[in-house]
């Protein structure tokens, strides 16, 4: 992945939430004029011309909020020696243990591009040339909304030929519900100049000649030929995209609905064995969740903790039912054969390829702050955050619950061993949110 990076033609680097560069590769570095060390001490706003800030910014605040954007951010950019450059940034978040810490953004030079569409917009021969060759509808209109370009692409998205369309209003290629608006923004554009989609990507519906609809992405620009105004849109039919992500949808979907049968199925197996225990962590479960949820971890990992905490006891499959359903306290044998449950559950869950370490989180879940624990004897910030909250949430919910070996001692009880053994046995962040879960009402279903 090193390698790829170093060697990718592509600038590829990363920021972090306040925009200060993490990581650069050599691309940028040479498209800059700045040294890695030079980069590595400076800001994204640093090299980005001040009319594009603002728009920076928005796109910022989108990808740090976890948003996935539609297309890249294009802005104009200067070197170390006062050169611009135009480039597009996909960005994407950069998350670590869940939360996003910044972004990850893979730039493209395309000052070339650029530069050729305003030579397009001088050149009518250089722009057939170019229009004609491009697998993306490029449509012209003038100042009152009339085409009077249409390349072949156009065509094919279309389905009319330049002489069906040229002189025609433009919102002939949309449904009829969006031509009022159409016709109110470029008389606006007429009376102030104002185009609201201008530099703009946008996806919209396209109407075809044969009346279907599609989904199409669109980009305007406006340019001018002495007194003459012109607007050319750049039309892209996203049909594949669109029924892509449909698919790509249902497929998680499915796959939501195969981890949920698995989990049901380990539930499953051990309500067989023992129906004490699926009951047990279906309560521990609940009580994760509402934990997890106070403390505002990302959703991802609220799901993580929930099916984890589900089958954090799976592992007693492997226990005799007998030692499991024994109504007096257990002996030092049957008592270390219980504590073998983690393991046994590491065993069977490591098999399975969770989208979370649950099958480290459950191996963890009897861990204890000072190391008194088991299997592993970890200490603080070596378990993992969600076993800290299933370990808390299975305390309480165990001796707030009825045993074979002994009556319920109720909540009270519960909360105040986590409370007796905050910051030696419990995280005291997560008893801080469990209590304060119990505060706000939370009952066991």
């Amino acid at each position: 992945m090193r390698l790829i990076i170093e060697t990718s033609p592509d600038a590829i680097f990363s920021v972090d939430r306040q925009g200060r560069f993490l990581s650069v590769n050599p691309i940028i570095t040479k498209e800059l004029g700045y040294s890695r060390d030079e980069l590595l001490s400076m800001n994204l706003g640093d090299v980005i011309l001040p009319e594009h800030v603002s728009q920076f910014k928005a796109r910022f605040a989108c990808v740090l909020s976890g948003e996935v954007l539609d297309g890249p951010g294009e802005y104009e950019m200067v070197g170390k020696d006062g050169r611009r450059l135009w480039i597009a940034v996909n960005s994407a978040p950069l998350r670590k243990d869940g939360v996003v810490v910044g972004f990850l953004g893979i730039a493209r030079d395309i000052t070339e591009l650029k530069r050729q569409m305003i030579e397009l917009a001088m050149s009518e021969k250089r722009f057939r040339s170019v229009a004609e060759s491009a697998t993306d509808a490029i449509i012209t209109s003038n100042d009152e909304g009339r085409i009077i370009f249409w390349n072949t692409a156009a065509q094919s998205i279309f389905g009319y030929t330049a002489d069906e369309v040229i002189g025609r209003s433009a919102a002939l290629l949309m449904p009829k519900r969006f031509r009022k608006a159409f016709a109110d923004g470029v008389r606006r554009w007429r009376e102030t100049g104002d185009s609201a989609f201008t530099g703009k990507r946008v996806v919209y519906l396209g109407l075809r000649k044969d009346g279907s609809e599609f989904p199409a992405e669109i980009a305007y620009s406006v340019w001018s030929v002495g007194d003459a105004d012109f607007t050319t849109a750049i039309i892209r039919d996203i049909t594949a995209r669109v029924l892509a992500k449909k698919a790509l949808r249902e497929s998680y979907v499915r796959a939501q609905r195969t981890l949920n049968g698995i989990v049901k199925a380990l539930e499953s197996a051990i309500e067989l064995r023992d129906p004490y225990t699926a009951g047990h962590q279906v309560r521990v479960a609940e009580l994760a969740t509402a934990i997890a949820k106070e403390m505002d971890l990302s959703p991802d990992r609220i799901h993580g903790i929930r099916y984890a905490a589900l089958v954090h006891d799976i592992g007693k499959i492997a226990v005799p039912a007998e030692t499991l359903a024994k109504p007096a306290r257990l002996n030092p044998l049957e008592y270390s054969l219980i504590q073998t449950h983690p393991q046994r559950a590491y065993d069977i869950l490591e098999r399975i390829d969770f989208p979370w370490p649950i099958a480290e989180i459950v191996l963890q879940h009897h861990e204890r702050m000072d190391g008194s624990g088991y299997p592993n004897g970890l200490k603080g910030d070596e378990i993992l955050l969600e076993a800290r909250i299933i370990a808390v949430a299975d305390v309480v919910e165990a001796m707030a619950s009825h045993r074979p070996y002994r009556p319920a001692r109720g909540i009270d009880a519960a909360l105040e061993e986590i409370k007796k053994n905050k910051g030696r046995l419990y995280d005291p962040n997560v008893v801080d949110a469990c209590l304060a879960v119990f505060e706000g009402g939370f009952s066991f279903e």
